[in-house]
């Protein structure tokens, strides 16, 4: 008898450490924000593909929902990630001034999470997900004196849709609060812009680049 009470007492024990306090079919959101660091093309400042983007910051909306109590999760996000660009990606001209926008993603995406408990208090996870990006490239405005008159140009660029995936993982503390880090590849992507100058025909600028970042996320679950 106490053999059965102790295995049944260990059983018990393992399964919540196992995974924590959620069971099958609960769910949860939580929310996040952190820092992304450009990857690749993306970061590149040179090149034709080069996208020219800085260490920029975002957040992320999630919901998780339990499908098997062994630690398997359904989840699901939808994010906005904003990077400023290196104004040399669109004139190296030191005489011209540029005031330029910011690359703008939104991913909306889902896939599986596995979560298992390091202690019983601490949960680690992996995650890896699928889905479609928004982006925004940046506009510009550009301004030159060339003598007693200021030429002025404007920049403006057309958004688009890519496909992309998000691999990573990360802690769960008290069952509140998240850390993570992870991969986000949103495509190749090509755009394309328009830039106006008064007195002049409208010039059409096509671009490509790889969006890719690296994130460091903090939230909390609700």
């Amino acid at each position: 008898m106490r053999t059965a009470i102790l295995t049944l007492f260990i059983t018990m024990f393992t399964a919540s450490f196992a995974f924590g306090q959620m069971a099958q079919g609960e769910g949860v959101f939580s929310l996040n924000a952190g820092l992304a660091f450009p990857q690749g093309d993306f970061a590149d400042d040179t090149g034709q593909d080069a996208g020219g983007a800085k260490m920029g910051f975002g957040g992320f909306a999630e919901y998780d929902y339990v499908i098997d109590p062994s630690g398997w999760l359904w989840t699901s996000l939808a994010g906005f990630y904003i990077h400023s660009i290196d104004e040399d990606v669109i004139s190296t001209n030191q005489d011209v001034n540029v005031d330029a926008g910011s690359w703008k993603n939104i991913p909306i995406m889902t896939g599986v999470k596995f979560q298992r408990a390091a202690s019983p208090t601490v949960s680690i996870f992996g995650a890896g997900l699928l889905g479609l990006n928004y982006f925004l490239p940046p506009g510009a405005e550009l301004s030159q004196q060339q003598g007693q008159t200021l030429v002025e140009a404007e920049l403006e660029a057309e958004g688009g849709f890519s496909f992309g995936f998000s691999i990573g993982g990360g802690v769960v503390i008290n069952d509140k609060i998240v850390v993570s880090a992870r991969i986000l590849n949103l495509g190749n992507v090509e755009y394309e812009g328009t830039l106006t100058q008064e007195g002049f025909q409208d010039q059409e600028i096509e671009g490509e680049t790889s969006i890719a970042m690296f994130t460091l996320s903090a939230g909390i679950r609700l």
